[in-house]
């Protein structure tokens, strides 16, 4: 049975652990060279009622989805400091370094939406 203040397995010997102080080397090769904290932001965006739009007014949904992932790649994500990620079918995800820039993007996203309204088919 282990004595308290030690560890039965891992890095740390029961020197650093009862001293409270980090280990002065890891075991891993090169787990602390260059490692950089990063925060990233994460926009996802998803056309609701995707699947009635489509079965309503196919060609119309998908001129007008193509022409939205169109104006947020070449437009709105470069405007707004971000990074797409994916696109599949009815979604689109973003990276972002803060989230001022994600909260415009995204505003700025549903603006074009809105504006792409006009025209859309009668039932």
């Amino acid at each position: 049975m282990p004595k308290l203040g030690s560890r039965s397995r891992g890095n740390m010997n029961n020197e650093t652990v009862d001293k409270g102080k980090r280990p002065a080397r890891s075991l891993v090769p090169g787990a602390s060279v260059g490692l950089v904290r990063q925060e990233t932001v994460v926009l996802l965006v998803d056309l609701v009622e995707s699947v009635r739009l489509m079965r309503e007014h196919e060609a119309f949904t998908v001129r007008r989805w193509t022409d939205f992932v169109q104006i947020v790649t070449a437009e709105i994500l470069p405007r707004n400091r971000g990074v797409l990620v994916k696109s599949l079918g009815d979604g689109l995800m973003a990276c972002f370094e803060a989230v001022p820039d994600a909260a415009d993007a995204a505003a700025e996203m549903h603006r074009t939406l809105a504006a792409q309204n006009v025209g859309i088919p009668e039932d």
